[in-house]
């Protein structure tokens, strides 16, 4: 993900202009399916300038929560955001080759699968770092429709960091050969972008 850290150390500054609605509103379909009680663990791949970890403990400043990203200046960022919260842990690095001893009741992905080729990598990573009740709740660009189809070939051309769209049920049936139970699976739409939120369970 080299070219992923490359393009997020050149927009750390701008970021939250940028993307406020975006990140505002993905932040909040999040939230919207989350329980948010005390001692949560939750573990945010890919947290960014820290948007969605201050949202959540605006709400409930009794959860624990570890951020991982690979842009050293998007931490930077999210550590300044962040710093009059006890129990977060922000760590430098690639999500796609972490290793990481805690497990997490809850694991979070805004749109950061966009960035990886293998799937099913990402996934078996994911149910490793889960307590045995522990849920994923992922949300990306969905390909859809034929707007975002199109704009695959085009992100592809234009963007070296990225790597793929994926349709919603090309997520669920990865989760499922993973060993995850869907719980809830759905599209939005964010102004032109059109989302998934996908909300899987470990299979017992």
């Amino acid at each position: 993900m080299k070219n992923a850290e490359e393009h997020y150390n050149k927009l750390a500054e701008i970021y939250d202009i940028k993307w406020v609605r975006y990140n505002d509103r993905t932040a909040e379909e999040i939230i919207k399916n989350i329980k948010l009680k005390d001692k949560l663990r939750i573990f945010d791949a890919g947290c960014g300038t820290g948007i969605l970890i201050k949202k959540i403990l605006e709400r409930n400043n009794k959860i624990s929560v570890t951020g991982v990203d690979i842009s050293k200046e998007m931490l930077k960022i999210a550590k300044s955001k962040l710093n009059s919260y006890k129990d977060v842990k922000l760590l430098n690095g690639d999500i796609e080759n972490l290793k990481l001893k805690n497990k997490f009741d809850l694991i979070i992905s805004n749109s950061v699968l966009h960035y990886l080729n293998d799937l099913d990598n990402i996934f078996v990573k994911f149910k490793s770092l889960l307590n045995k009740n522990g849920e994923l709740i992922l949300v990306d660009w969905s390909r859809d429709s034929i707007l975002f189809k199109l704009l695959n070939y085009y992100f592809r051309l234009r963007i070296k960091a990225f790597k793929q769209i994926y349709t919603t049920e090309f997520i669920k049936e990865t989760l499922n050969r993973n060993g995850f139970k869907i719980e809830k699976a759905y599209n939005f739409k964010i102004g032109f972008w059109n989302l998934y939120l996908v909300k899987a369970k470990i299979i017992k």
